[in-house]
């Protein structure tokens, strides 16, 4: 747990390979499906391979790789689950999901922060560790949290 105090140090670029434009759900699926492989390739020779390379005080690489596994073993690349998956990783999970909720994206305007906390709520304890919603939650409703 001692790399967590670290994990705000650590960002990830997206690929963003997909236009999508009429049929949103046909488009959408397929360009999930390459995104999927395209990631899968990166477990070898993408980000998490250049990372390994650096040498970091934490998992970096790990952190990267596995912020898109899900708890409920639905995620990706390696089809991990629960305590499989690193604390930072669930942590960036949730990170990454709110603000891509939250943010505009090319084929959509953002759908704005409300929408973004009801989505991990929604997935509290299936697809998203249900400790890190509620941090994630009370930052953002208690603590009153805003993206600068």
């Amino acid at each position: 747990m001692e790399n967590i105090s670290d994990l705000n140090r650590i960002t990830t670029q997206n690929y963003s390979g997909c236009i999508l434009s009429g049929d949103y759900s046909v488009e959408l699926k397929k360009c999930v499906a390459e995104y999927i492989d395209h990631y899968r390739v990166f477990e070898d020779t993408g980000s998490a391979a250049i990372l390994k390379k650096i040498d970091f005080p934490w998992p970096v690489d790990l952190i990267v790789l596995q912020h898109h596994e899900k708890m409920d073993c639905s995620g990706y690349p390696q089809g991990l689950a629960g305590e499989e998956i690193l604390m930072e990783a669930r942590i960036l999970c949730v990170a990454d999901v709110v603000e891509s909720i939250e943010s505009h994206r090319p084929y959509r305007p953002g759908l704005g922060i409300d929408k973004a906390l009801e989505e991990i709520s929604k997935n509290r304890g299936i697809l998203f560790d249900q400790d890190v919603v509620d941090a994630c939650l009370r930052l953002f409703k208690e603590k009153n949290f805003q993206y600068q």
